[in-house]
């Protein structure tokens, strides 16, 4: 493989423990090499660094990959990467997301009230977020968090009103 006639060339310096790289969460930019310009700032696991799971552009372009570091968790990831984005001023590249939302929204079941994220239920119900978290994924033990129960349902937008038919 070659771009414009050279050699593709890797140079990646991590220094971690191995167990950390294979559990990880980098944070990279794609870099455009003819006018060296990001055309992407992202994050992912280090084991998917290079198939750029969250990339949505062009794959014919040559471009240049800068990783930012290695972090134990994607809450950590997400923050550094939108760190970055100010500091390179690409804070419109960065669309906002909520890191839960590959979950649904959560539901209280005693109480039928909605939250968009874990941090929403622990503020407004006082309930430990790590607590709330085992709950939500079913672990031994958290059956219940301070005597509520509660789930996760995705997303269900609302249907239109019923369209009214008028016959002449």
């Amino acid at each position: 493989m070659n771009i414009n006639g050279n050699p593709i060339i890797f140079e990646i310096n991590v220094v971690a423990y191995v167990r950390d790289i294979r559990t990880g969460w980098v944070v990279y930019s794609l870099i455009n090499i003819e006018n060296s310009t990001v055309v992407h700032l992202g994050f992912c696991r280090v084991t998917q660094l290079f198939t750029f799971p969250d990339f949505k552009g062009s794959v014919d372009q040559p471009l240049m990959v800068k990783t930012y570091g290695v972090f134990e968790n994607k809450g950590l990831a997400d923050r550094h990467t939108r760190q970055k984005a100010n500091e390179l001023g690409l804070t419109k590249m960065i669309q906002a997301r909520n890191i839960n939302s590959t979950h649904g929204q959560i539901r209280c079941v005693d109480t039928g009230e909605i939250f968009s994220t874990i941090a929403e239920v622990s503020r407004s119900h006082g309930v430990d977020a790590g607590a709330l978290s085992k709950h939500l994924n079913k672990q031994p033990g958290f059956k219940t968090v301070k005597n509520k129960i509660y789930e996760r349902v995705q997303h269900i937008p609302t249907p239109p009103p019923p369209t009214r038919v008028i016959w002449k």
